[in-house]
């Protein structure tokens, strides 16, 4: 009776405070870019490299630079958070001292970078729309910088597909027409026709 008890109450208290449907989900980290930048020059002249991310508003992001590489002058990035209309919204130079934006870094979720000298900025979208990362270095003087990784991660919904490109007009549909060309039959012809309208629309 005491063990038939027990087990109920265990299963009413893993009820009670089991995740909600869908919110695993929506915790969840998801990659949104992964590169690597060259830069060119000494780090005394602060080569920069700009990226364009497409953000979704409401999501929650994490940019990070030179974040998997060994602590050393060479490898120090700085990043800079651009909104769509071009206002500087974000900055870090080394992430142990915290994105500008107040957004801690999410070491539940994350594992802590290996270089103490990485850039971190966490940023919430307020508008969807373009970005730009902008990923230089510190001035460090006489000092060519290592090639840095770049990796951006959200939480939030899923990203959209990219936006088609410009332009419109109609697809550029190719069929494979049978041998006999114009002396098929007038209702082949119309049935080619019509299959050329429906893929093209």
């Amino acid at each position: 009776m005491r063990k038939s008890f027990l087990a109920y109450l265990a299963l009413s208290v893993g009820a009670f405070f089991a995740p909600i449907p869908g919110s695993e989900a929506q915790a969840q980290m998801q990659t949104l870019l992964t590169q690597t930048v060259t830069f060119t020059g000494q780090m005394s002249s602060q080569p920069s490299q700009d990226i364009i991310v497409n953000l979704v508003a409401g999501n929650t992001y994490y940019f990070q630079a030179a974040y998997d590489v060994p602590f050393s002058n060479s490898n120090d990035p700085e990043q800079y958070l651009y909104s769509p209309s071009g206002a500087q919204i974000a900055f870090n130079d080394d992430w142990q001292n915290g994105s500008s934006t107040g957004v801690p870094f999410p070491t539940i979720l994350l594992p802590s970078p290996t270089n103490t000298w990485s850039s971190y900025i966490g940023y919430t979208a307020t508008v969807s729309g373009a970005y730009k990362l902008k990923v230089t270095t510190y001035p460090w003087g006489n000092t060519t910088p290592n090639p840095f990784s770049i990796k951006v991660s959200y939480q939030g919904t899923t990203q959209p597909p990219p936006p088609p490109p410009p332009g419109g007009g109609v697809p550029n549909v190719k069929l494979n027409l049978p041998a006999g060309g114009l002396n098929q039959p007038r209702w082949m012809i119309a049935m080619q026709r019509d299959v050329w309208m429906t893929s093209a629309s």
